[in-house]
């Protein structure tokens, strides 16, 4: 009896508990010049307490063609249409990025038609060594909780197939441009590894309990 109620009820707890990361790959440029093959950065996030998101986002300076390769701006979609005076951007690394308050819809796409995607935030220009990024972190929060799977609409631009989101980088040195938008294919969300391991030992421990305890 103890099996029968409480391990279909613990598995329905650890699954609505894990956390999830989305990896996406940077690897789109926006008109049609890269084939796929080449990482120009990457974006990760990840579900955190409190309904809020984690994005970190790096450059790859050495395939963008240049040290001096910035990280300008971010365009994402959201499925539930969260306006965007009610989305905040916080817990800004490094801390000389910002200071930034909101997230502007629709924003200017730097390199590409300005409707391909719902939502972007602008880091500043790369004018200079204090304010160029090849890395940036930020929490992303909203009155509603906000998921992983609320990223998974994609932009389909005229010359790349279907992207999640996209970047734009300043200072580059390919395809016979100075900057460039950068998108990356859909991601799959997957669970963390700690928070695997995590659930996978209480899992474990817990099963033991029960099957001592239900003879």
């Amino acid at each position: 009896m103890i099996k029968k109620i409480f391990l279909p009820l613990l598995l329905v707890l650890i699954g609505s508990s894990i956390s999830h990361a989305l990896f996406i790959d940077l690897v789109h440029e926006l008109d049609g010049n890269s084939d796929g093959s080449v990482s120009y950065g990457t974006i990760t996030v990840t579900e955190i307490g409190g309904g809020d998101l984690r994005f970190e986002i790096t450059a790859e300076p050495t395939a963008l063609g240049s040290p001096l390769a910035d990280i300008h701006e971010l365009y994402f979609n959201l499925l539930n249409d969260v306006p965007a005076t009610d989305l905040l951007v916080s817990d800004f690394t490094p801390t000389t990025l910002g200071p930034i308050s909101s997230v502007e819809t629709p924003l200017t796409i730097a390199g590409a038609p300005n409707d391909l995607f719902e939502y972007g935030i602008n880091f500043g220009n790369g004018g200079g060594p204090a304010y160029r990024f090849t890395s940036v972190a930020f929490t992303l929060s909203a009155s509603v909780d906000l998921f992983i799977s609320h990223l998974l609409e994609t932009s389909d631009p005229n010359n790349t197939g279907p992207v999640t989101m996209a970047v734009h980088f300043q200072e580059t040195a390919i395809f016979g441009d100075d900057s460039e938008t950068i998108g990356g294919s859909p991601g799959i969300p997957i669970p963390e590894p700690t928070t695997m391991l995590l659930f996978s030992t209480g899992l474990v421990g817990l099963l033991g309990f029960i099957r001592k305890n239900g003879k």
